[in-house]
């Protein structure tokens, strides 16, 4: 790649880029025991747009399945979308510091076959600006992935990557 196609690709990449954070707090323990595989569930409330508790969803599955994860039923993963807020894309674009501000707040519970609560992630995930004021979509994807990795951490899965 020329220097000028390299200038430009990091360019457009930080045009393209969105000012967003998403944080977990999570309260999963280390296991002893090791779970198999995963069935992820959604129990948001109906007030929450399908298109967006599915693409939670799906990129919660991907996100699992790229970290070597097989879905069944040995551990319940319930996603509660509690709150979801897609903000102005034009007052991001136009004033940004905060205005049009799309934020989410996602309860992630994790129980075991016969339901057992082993515990929770909390995340919390905002755009404050992004180029042409940002795809609020993209704080679901970086919530899930969040989420994703928690799980990873806390090794409750058995990873079944060779």
């Amino acid at each position: 790649m020329t220097h000028e196609k390299t200038t430009s690709y990091y360019f457009a990449s930080f045009l393209l880029a969105a000012c967003s954070t998403t944080t977990s707090i999570s309260n999963l323990p280390k296991s002893p025991q090791l779970y198999q595989t995963y069935k992820i569930n959604d129990v948001s409330n109906q007030n929450v747009d399908k298109r967006i508790r599915q693409i939670f969803m799906d990129t919660l599955k991907k996100r699992l399945t790229d970290l070597g994860y097989q879905q069944g039923n040995a551990l319940r993963i319930d996603y509660n979308i509690q709150v979801y807020n897609q903000g102005n894309r034009a007052l991001r674009y136009f004033v940004g510091f905060g205005a049009g501000k799309a934020e989410t707040t996602i309860l992630t519970t994790i129980k075991n076959k016969s339901g057992k609560n082993i515990g929770n992630i909390k995340t919390n995930a905002d755009l404050k600006i992004g180029f042409f004021g940002g795809n609020a979509e993209q704080i679901i994807e970086n919530a899930a992935a969040d989420v994703a990795n928690e799980i990873w951490k806390s090794d409750l899965l058995k990873n079944n990557k060779k």
